[in-house]
């Protein structure tokens, strides 16, 4: 398993921090939205698969919701459009918003399945 070695700097989670705080993510509040979304910044890039995020971030159920409810409230979106400022950090920011839309497209693809299914058990 790869080691982690991809944390946020202060000056990036100060910029980030003002992005969140900026309009409230939805869900309940995470105990550490910086160990949040570093777990997620070690997922993505990664593309390990959400049962093999270490320990050491927290249970991996809890971020992979939480990830989605971010996806589907377009936080990461907010996220990357608002830390152009930081090319390092917008790129990062940015794989992980491209990440979240496809992960939104399989998710429209398995409920559009589903569909089909139902209607053709109707028939």
């Amino acid at each position: 398993m790869s080691t982690y070695n991809e944390k946020l700097h202060d000056d990036q989670w100060q910029l980030l921090q003002l992005i969140i705080a900026s309009k409230h993510s939805p869900g309940t509040p995470g105990k550490d939205d910086r160990l949040f979304i570093e777990a997620v910044m070690f997922i993505v890039p990664n593309r390990f698969r959400w049962r093999e995020l270490p320990a050491e971030f927290g249970k991996w159920a809890v971020i992979y919701l939480r990830f989605k409810r971010w996806t589907l409230s377009g936080t990461w979106r907010r996220l990357s459009r608002g830390t152009q400022s930081d090319m390092t950090l917008h790129s990062k920011m940015k794989e992980i918003e491209d990440f979240g839309e496809v992960f939104l497209c399989k998710r429209k693809e398995r409920q559009d399945r589903k569909m089909l299914r139902l209607k053709e058990i109707k028939k």
